[in-house]
């Protein structure tokens, strides 16, 4: 008996959840995605069967493990950038410093290029992947809340 009112419910939560991500892609993204027209749709089982709802719904499905892959992947790439662009200055405080290649310890001025270069790497690549990324969000906008 709880069941037909829980997919009601979840149903205008999804239509809900479609309306903040379209503003979301608009502001964000750049992107014009047609608005759902306002109001909802007579009767229970037309808004029962609406598909927008359904596609609303699958899309914050998604959205969650798209969105905890795109954080953790801008997040660690952009600490690791700094890590390596900035590793000359804070390695002198480090106890240690150089790099342990198997059981060879290579010295401090090679950590400091290597580490460097990989900033430098990542300065130039975690742009355009981070594009990527994006652009696999506004695919997901366009195919899931047209």
């Amino acid at each position: 008996m709880l069941g037909i009112p829980l997919i009601v419910l979840t149903l205008l939560a999804g239509r809900g959840i479609g309306h903040l991500q379209r503003a979301r892609a608009r502001a964000l993204l750049g992107l014009v995605v047609t608005p759902v027209p306002p109001g909802h749709p007579t009767g229970f089982w037309r808004r029962l069967l609406d598909p927008r709802d359904w596609r609303a719904i699958l899309y914050g499905l998604l959205l969650f493990p798209v969105g905890v892959v795109t954080g953790a992947v801008t997040r660690a790439g952009w600490a690791a950038m700094l890590a390596g662009l900035t590793y000359s200055l804070y390695s002198l405080w480090l106890p240690e410093s150089g790099l342990l290649v198997g059981e060879t310890h290579v010295g401090d001025v090679l950590a400091d290029l290597v580490a460097v270069a990989g900033g430098v790497l990542l300065l130039v690549v975690l742009p355009r992947l981070v594009r990527v990324l994006a652009r696999f969000d506004a695919a997901l906008v366009r195919g899931l809340l047209r």
